[in-house]
């Protein structure tokens, strides 16, 4: 039983792990990138970097991306073209699996 609840404990913290909220963020670089012929990780795919006003959750993350095959990539863009052109904040959350390069895949952003 005490096993039990100890994993019952730990369950809200395992569930959380699987995301990095970096916050109200600035963007200070934004690509859209094709097919490439080194067939990079980053191909096919809407690539941004954070200034350092992104959260220490983030620290590790250099390259936040999405790739064009992903039903929100369309929208996605659409809000960080417009914070990038306006150098409005936007919340930029993240999958917490390093896809290597310390880039790590966009699972969401907003405005406030």
């Amino acid at each position: 039983m005490k096993k039990m609840f100890f994993l019952l404990f730990l369950f809200p913290a395992i569930v959380n792990a699987a995301r990095l909220d970096c916050g109200m963020a600035t963007i200070k670089n934004l690509y859209v990138q094709g097919e490439r012929q080194d067939s990079g990780l980053h191909q096919n795919s809407v690539l941004l970097t954070l200034e350092n006003d992104k959260s220490s959750a983030c620290s590790n993350v250099t390259f936040a991306m999405m790739k064009n095959t992903e039903p929100a990539y369309g929208g996605i863009v659409s809000m960080t073209l417009s914070a990038y052109t306006t150098k409005s904040k936007i919340r930029v959350v993240v999958n917490s699996k390093n896809l290597g390069s310390d880039t790590y895949t966009i699972e969401w952003v907003n405005f406030q």
